[in-house]
């Protein structure tokens, strides 16, 4: 099932996920975090893209082809060469594609089971942090319904009036129910974001992540990644919860 966690704060927004993927024929935990995250840079914007759900579909030689990162990059580069420069044109672009993509693998007699997916696009536009989710699969709260709906559906939420008493605010996608037992690691989380530490609020965003995987049977991965994306900030920073090492990059617009 995976499991993302997406905190914004007042000055960050971390998104961090494990690296395990769903696919036609079950779960493979892979090394390449480029599975997870996908950035995108607007004329107005600058947002993460991760997915929970369909993942991609196993070769005869086991390895992962066509795959939903690889559907998503290629919409955006779509979307691009047609000229758009707004967020809102890329994820309207978005939205407008996920149906095709969802009714040609149904196509292929892939179950509907398999075929839930939902996008969380978490960024800043200006100085206002927003997240939008587009999803034929979540039910009230997030959880997830048994099978993939006929058709997708969107919610945006704008952060720019919040108060952020306990620091931040947290989204879960994947396996939130398992994640929201974890009371003691929100805390933790919480006091990260009170603190504006970014490289904390991964760690204990890590530390969710681990505890929910060893109740999930298999279906959320130990090993992590995530991104930081700040207010006035044009610096992403990358984290690696089995590598110190944070690279730090000036992404061009």
């Amino acid at each position: 099932m995976t499991l993302h966690i997406t905190a914004i704060t007042r000055n960050h927004i971390v998104s961090v996920s494990d690296r395990l993927i769903a696919t036609s024929v079950g779960y493979r935990e892979l090394d390449d975090d480029r599975y997870k995250h996908l950035l995108l840079l607007t004329d107005d914007a600058r947002v993460i893209i991760t997915f929970a759900g369909f993942a991609g579909i196993l070769g005869p030689d086991e390895q992962l082809k066509e795959t939903t990162i690889d559907w998503l990059t290629q919409v955006v580069r779509d979307t691009s060469r047609e000229g758009y420069r707004g967020i809102e044109q890329h994820i309207a672009g978005i939205f407008n594609y996920a149906q095709d993509y969802i009714n040609g693998l149904r196509r292929r007699r892939i179950p509907l089971a398999d075929l839930r997916l939902a996008i969380l696009i978490s960024g800043w536009v200006g100085s206002e942090q927003f997240n939008y989710v587009i999803d034929n699969c979540l039910e009230k709260a997030w959880t997830w319904s048994s099978q993939a709906r006929a058709s997708f559906t969107a919610r945006v939420r704008n952060y720019g009036k919040a108060k952020f008493e306990d620091g931040s605010y947290v989204a879960f996608l994947g396996n939130e129910r398992l994640a929201m037992k974890r009371r003691a690691l929100h805390r933790l989380l919480t006091l990260s974001a009170l603190r504006e530490d970014a490289k904390e609020i991964f760690d204990a965003s890590v530390k969710i992540i681990r505890a929910a995987a060893a109740q999930s049977k298999g279906n959320i991965g130990e090993n992590c990644s995530g991104i930081r994306i700040s207010r006035g900030d044009p610096g992403i920073e990358v984290y690696d919860d089995s590598n110190t090492e944070i690279y730090d990059t000036i992404m061009p617009n």
